[in-house]
């Protein structure tokens, strides 16, 4: 089965864009600024539960029933929250809507303005209080000021009706489902150093009758109300609360708990899927489980993780995944199973998305929304790391993988933007879908190139070097301060006890440049050959014989007695790929205007202090 998916980092460039977030259906599977969506092979969908390539071995999760429900999210009230919403969706009514409510303290301030990355097309506040109006902002569609005193609270009351399509709200006549950008304002006078409480009361209309279930990225209930009170984190306020999902209605919700990890699955009651909400839920948590504990993440956490499904949009034959804040949604075809070969390959790349752009640390620095620059490591490693992992746990063949990382592949050898410099691509792939496939690519065939030589060099690989970078949840978050490194910084020096300057250099050189890859007949390591045999310029990888099986391809997994590496250096230690990166036409050092990140970005992001890098 096919799949494509979207980052959870687009939202913030969306708003520059002033387009909408979601298709017909909840915005899963639309355009992004970093809407790189991935499609897997044709080939891996018709061996999708066929193929008969060897098997990687693979290690079951424990997985907990279908247990306790999550206590109720703590109740607030309106003297502990700074900032509140209330949304009341109400679906009896043509057209159907939202009506929302806001209050917040003003803090001094006469004016304050609201940003709302997904527009505010479809927003009526007529029958609000007339002296504080939604007033438009030239040239920004995404922003309203509104007038107020200084002192006192400040109410606004308005109704939404999301459109036809497009819209970031899904409201049908027993459910609806939405991400917080759509529907829930943020006023960019926030100080995110010293965040207010935060809260979401979620309520149907007085008098409608039937079972009500909410869930959210914030928590589970049942009820014809829910006051929702999101954890305060380092992540900022907007990101907490417009890049959460919101679910209610007639929905089936269940809870687990793996590893440490509260697990939330909601469906709608009338999605006519084959699979059932309890085979969802242990499918999700057992999903769940095998990332944290490959990743020695399973300390205990109040947060809850949701899983969302909702039906696919009409025409949509492939399901597909989105990572969101504290969430994962899945627009599902009908015919999709659970647990499946298909559910895998979408729920995978999603799930490590969830944590890869903070976990190692910021994706760019405080009030400089740049993170595009990059996305070859927030998507790219990602992908590194879901295609191994699904490879891994039995969930994809060596001729899954193979087929894969070739449509990759032949992605950027096709491509005629394949040497554009990453300036270019970070200016310019929000609107151009041919760019926005590049990054990633080259990112993941960095990854391979490092881990590669790794191996090569006698080391574990670059999934320990990964490991030995992931910071604490407590301390993730998206945007950091500048005496902090980002994410990069800290992964090009943690290799450089093991590869000295050259992981610098290929950034510079593959990344920043956007010099090609070596996609030699051995790019893709132990356990895949590439032959150019009536070929034109690139090779055609597919598995050895019995990969599985093979010590040195178990090892390249972090599987079986090589694990760990060798311990001693290869004779093939030094591929061109990075033993020549220092060196450009001519045999000279590639120019670039990086610096050097000191030893200090290796540590944990509140601790260090490194050298600003332009490398991206």
């Amino acid at each position: 089965m096919r799949f494509r998916r979207i980052s959870s980092a687009f939202t913030r460039l969306l708003a520059l864009l002033a387009v909408p977030l979601l298709g017909a259906s909840l915005a899963l599977g639309s355009p992004s600024a970093q809407a790189t969506k991935q499609k897997a092979t044709k080939t891996t969908a018709a061996k999708a539960g066929k193929s008969k390539g060897s098997k990687t071995p693979k290690t079951l999760p424990r997985i907990h029933p279908v247990g306790p429900k999550l206590p109720p999210p703590p109740a607030a009230t309106g003297g502990e929250c700074a900032l509140q919403w209330q949304i009341t969706p109400v679906l009896d009514a043509q057209p159907r809507r939202l009506d929302i409510a806001f209050s917040f303290n003003p803090d001094g301030r006469s004016q304050t303005t609201l940003s709302l990355p997904g527009g505010w097309a479809g927003v009526d506040d007529s029958q609000g209080n007339a002296e504080l109006r939604l007033n438009p902002v030239a040239d920004n569609p995404a922003l309203r000021t509104v007038n107020h005193g200084p002192n006192d609270r400040v109410h606004l009351r308005w109704s939404l009706t999301p459109p036809a399509a497009g819209s970031a709200v899904q409201l049908t006549t027993n459910w609806f489902a939405l991400v917080g950008l759509g529907a829930l304002p943020v006023p960019i006078e926030l100080d995110d150093n010293a965040p207010p409480a935060t809260c979401i009361r979620l309520a149907m209309p007085e008098g409608r009758t039937g079972t009500t279930r909410w869930a959210s990225s914030h928590g589970a209930a049942e009820g014809p109300s829910v006051v929702l009170k999101p954890v305060t984190t380092l992540a900022p306020v907007r990101q907490r609360i417009q890049q959460a999902l919101y679910a209610g209605g007639a929905i089936e919700v269940q809870t687990t708990e793996t590893e440490g990890q509260p697990v939330i699955t909601a469906t709608p009651g009338d999605s006519g899927w084959s699979f059932t909400p309890e085979a969802l839920a242990k499918a999700s948590s057992q999903a769940v489980g095998v990332q944290r504990r490959y990743w020695g993440d399973t300390a205990a956490t109040r947060t809850p993780l949701l899983v969302l499904a909702l039906p696919a949009v009409p025409g949509q034959l492939q399901p597909l995944g989105t990572a969101w804040h504290q969430a994962v949604a899945i627009q599902a075809p009908s015919d999709m199973t659970v647990p499946g070969k298909g559910f895998d390959a979408v729920i995978t790349p999603a799930l490590v998305r969830t944590w890869i752009p903070d976990r190692i640390g910021p994706a760019h620095f405080v009030g400089r929304d740049d993170s595009a620059l990059r996305a070859w490591f927030h998507e790219g490693f990602a992908d590194y790391l879901a295609h191994r992992s699904l490879l891994r746990e039995g969930s994809w063949t060596p001729d899954d993988y193979a087929a894969e990382l070739q449509r990759g592949l032949d992605t950027y050898l096709q491509s005629p933007d394949r040497r554009a410099d990453n300036l270019r691509l970070s200016a310019n792939w929000p609107r151009n879908p041919d760019l926005a496939a590049l990054p990633p690519v080259r990112g993941e065939w960095l990854a391979l190139t490092w881990h590669n030589q790794l191996r090569a060099n006698g080391h574990a690989g670059l999934d320990v070097v990964l490991k030995r970078l992931l910071v604490p949840a407590a301390q993730a978050r998206h945007d950091g301060p500048l005496s902090a490194p980002l994410a990069t910084h800290r992964l090009v020096a943690g290799l450089r006890q093991e590869m000295g300057d050259a992981a610098l250099r290929d950034v510079m050189r593959y990344i920043d440049q956007g010099d090609p890859f070596n996609t030699g007949t051995t790019a893709l390591g132990p356990c895949f050959e590439g032959s150019t045999e009536g070929v034109q310029s690139r090779p055609v990888f597919k598995p050895v014989a019995q990969a599985g099986q093979q010590a040195a391809c178990q090892g390249w997994l972090g599987l079986g007695p090589l694990a760990q590496g060798t311990g001693q250096r290869s004779s093939a230690a030094a591929p061109a790929s990075a033993a020549s990166a220092a060196k450009g036409k001519g045999g000279k050092a590639s120019k670039s205007t990086a610096r050097k990140p000191t030893k200090a970005a290796s540590k944990a992001p509140a601790k260090a202090k490194a050298s600003p890098s332009k490398a991206q």
